[in-house]
């Protein structure tokens, strides 16, 4: 792939997917690119089996189909607090002082 070019990906992260083939379906929670082949997602079930997160299943982006897009949606960015130089310090509040 060349440098500065974004990979193309059929799906979004938060998407529920479903496997074609063998019914699977969760939601999409990562992706990867492969070289000669194509494109992969990561796929993670709502669903628990004795309590416990199923393991996440991986499967060929060609053999998933969309259920429903944009389940998990992008988490907000936290505000930066701007520590500067000093980090807590500066937060720090002084007395006020008068300068003779």
């Amino acid at each position: 792939m060349p440098k500065g070019k974004e990979p193309k990906f059929k799906f979004d992260l938060g998407d529920v997917l479903k496997d074609k083939a063998t019914g699977f379906t969760g939601i999409s929670m990562c992706r990867t690119q492969w070289h000669y082949t194509c494109n992969t997602y990561g796929l993670r079930s709502p669903e628990l089996k004795d309590g416990i997160p199923i393991e996440d299943q991986f499967f060929d982006e060609p053999q998933l189909e969309v259920i429903e897009r944009g389940r998990l949606k992008e988490p907000e960015p936290e505000p930066e607090e701007d520590e500067g130089p000093g980090g807590m310090a500066r937060k720090i509040k002084t007395p006020n002082r008068r300068v003779a």
